[in-house]
């Protein structure tokens, strides 16, 4: 099961950062990158294997997230920022380039969502046995998406 939990976990991270690569590589305009939708896909590739690659040699799918505290968003800040910086000498090699900032931003609005992400789900896990309705509400979301039902001993 935890094995499970941290798939899920990798998935929905992949998907916060398809969203931000898209938000700033196709729907944020810019009058400077004017990439061609193939190199769109090949920077979002690359990126994506830049932050899959760090994350995974800083073991972050393997911690438990309800858990989490300091150390562990460290880890995650640190092996995002060697990716980044990776990603931004990488990009610099591709006949269709983008901008320094839109390369950073790529990489800081993914950070943030997946921290936002662990974050909502460490306070969905210690509201567990609270009985109001938005903590009730917040458990039912938890379980549609991703399958976990939290008992008051997990």
């Amino acid at each position: 099961m935890k094995r499970q939990i941290r798939w899920m976990l990798y998935l929905y991270d992949t998907a916060i950062f398809l969203f931000c690569a898209v938000f700033i590589l196709v729907i944020y305009p810019s009058s400077i990158d004017h990439l061609m939708p193939l190199w769109v896909i090949i920077h979002m590739a690359v990126a994506l294997a830049c932050v899959t690659g760090f994350r995974f040699i800083g073991r972050i799918y393997e911690q438990i997230w309800r858990y989490a505290g300091p150390k562990e968003y460290v880890q995650l800040f640190i092996s995002d920022a060697l990716a980044g910086i990776l990603y931004i000498f990488l990009r610099k090699l591709f006949p269709q380039s983008i901008t320094f900032v839109r390369a950073v931003s790529i990489f800081t609005l993914n950070l943030l969502g997946c921290i936002l992400a662990r974050q909502i789900y460490q306070g969905i896990y210690l509201a567990r046995t609270s009985r109001s309705r938005l903590a009730r509400a917040a458990q039912k979301l938890l379980r549609v998406f991703t399958g976990v039902r939290f008992t008051d001993e997990t």
